[in-house]
């Protein structure tokens, strides 16, 4: 959930002092920038740092850049809060990132996809949103009881490299011969972003290897709510990183895009 920016700095300075320093004389006279660009060096997976070729990073190789561009992040959410249109108070990772135009009805949920409008990577710690899934409160509940019967999402994480690099109509056949109703595949794949192909193959990749979390799926079956999978962009000394993230949707059924600032989209509903 979301942190407020003392406890995203407190976590911060507790963080940084725990990080095992084996050179303790060398690292004393680098600056913070210095020991993120060394990490830097070894932790960037791929990507050229442009907007269209982002970054990857493998953030166990970077603990102080993870702990530096999660503050900066909680920061900019935290400022920017202050609820959606009607008034909701902000709980979720996005909410003071997605108050930008209204879809209401959105009983099959939808996605959103950058199109226009990137914000400049000058300034460190902007974010720039590049695709939204919003999981539709039924569907939440199908993948939910997936995660629950762990047999069946041990199959899906057998077949993730498969879910990710083929077609969509390859891969929902191969799901449903697999032993997965029909109904579940097509929830998990829209989720995904595999339907609107919002997400690439790398990222729908980490999505099924990193997330899909069965707590927070409960909770928001238990709340009456949906889900969200976002990829942004997040700007370090002049370079883009690639992020993605998954959230509860806490105003399903309504669907909010990413306010402006963070790129201009296209909104479709499923």
């Amino acid at each position: 959930m979301f942190k407020k920016i003392l406890k995203a700095i407190l976590s911060l300075s507790i963080f940084i002092m725990a990080v095992p320093i084996v050179n303790t004389s060398a690292t004393s006279e680098m600056s913070e920038t210095d020991i993120i660009d060394a990490e830097l060096e070894k932790a960037i997976i791929s990507g050229d740092g442009t907007g269209d070729n982002p970054y990857v990073v493998d953030y166990d190789k970077a603990p102080h850049f993870k702990a530096y561009m999660d503050t900066i992040n909680d920061k900019v959410m935290y400022a920017l809060q202050g609820g959606n249109q009607d008034g909701i108070q902000p709980f979720g990772i996005y909410d003071g990132i997605l108050i930008g135009t209204k879809h209401t009805g959105q009983t099959r949920g939808g996605y959103w996809k950058y199109g226009s409008g990137a914000p400049t990577s000058a300034v460190n710690g902007n974010i720039w949103m590049k695709s939204v899934t919003y999981t539709s409160i039924s569907d939440t509940k199908l993948v939910y009881n997936l995660l629950k019967e762990d047999y069946k999402w041990s199959r899906i994480e057998e077949i993730a490299s498969s879910i990710a690099s083929k077609p969509y109509d390859e891969v929902y056949s191969l799901i449903v011969s697999s032993g997965i109703a029909g109904s579940t595949a097509t929830a998990l794949l829209r989720g995904l972003g595999k339907i609107s192909s919002v997400f690439t193959a790398v990222t729908i990749l980490q999505f099924i290897n990193k997330y899909f979390v069965l707590s927070r799926y409960s909770s928001a079956v238990n709340n009456g709510d949906g889900m969200i999978h976002a990829v942004y962009n997040t700007s370090y000394q002049g370079q883009w990183y690639s992020h993605e993230g998954e959230d509860t949707w806490t105003t399903a059924n309504t669907a909010y895009e990413p306010a402006t600032v963070y790129g201009k989209g296209t909104y479709k509903s499923y």
